[in-house]
């Protein structure tokens, strides 16, 4: 019994060749880290669009700034030379509303306001890149970027 006692004295917490797969698990783990942080898609924004019910109501070219907006349901307003205003509303009586905003400097499109009855979650959202979307359920409203990539859409089929 004591030599038993000896021989675990004597046996180190850590054996050599474990300290060296730890490194290598930390190191694979580090660099799996990097590679999908640092290899993100980055697109810029050329664009954006505003659809109601499935439908385009308004959209918005940043390299032309041009826009197109159906007024029935849009109303747009300058406020600088780098910032705009888009009204949306479902009815003539604008009692249904949201207030967008485009910064045409950063490229972003930020609802601020909106007569919503439930949240108000729409006012919380900013499209800033791609994939980012800006959803209003109450009014059915949904604000989706427009960009370029040289990466193809994919083929299913």
């Amino acid at each position: 019994m004591a030599g038993r006692i000896e021989q675990e004295k004597s046996n180190k917490f850590f054996m050599k060749w474990d300290i060296v797969v730890y490194a290598i698990l930390v190191l694979l783990i580090v660099g799996l880290f990097l590679g999908v942080f640092l290899s993100r898609n980055k697109v810029q924004l050329t664009g954006f669009e505003i659809k109601y019910n499935d439908v385009q109501v308004c959209e918005y070219d940043f390299d032309n700034d041009n826009i197109k907006y159906n007024p029935e349901y849009i109303s747009i307003e300058k406020i600088s030379d780098k910032e705009y205003k888009i009204i949306f509303s479902e009815n003539k009586d604008k009692t249904h509303f949201n207030e967008i905003y485009v910064d045409l400097s950063k490229r972003t499109i930020e609802c601020k306001d909106a007569d919503c009855s439930i949240s108000k979650d729409c006012t919380h959202m900013k499209i800033a890149k791609m994939g980012d979307t800006i959803i209003c359920v109450p009014h059915r409203l949904m604000i989706t970027p427009i960009g370029k990539s040289d990466i193809p859409d994919p083929v299913i089929g």
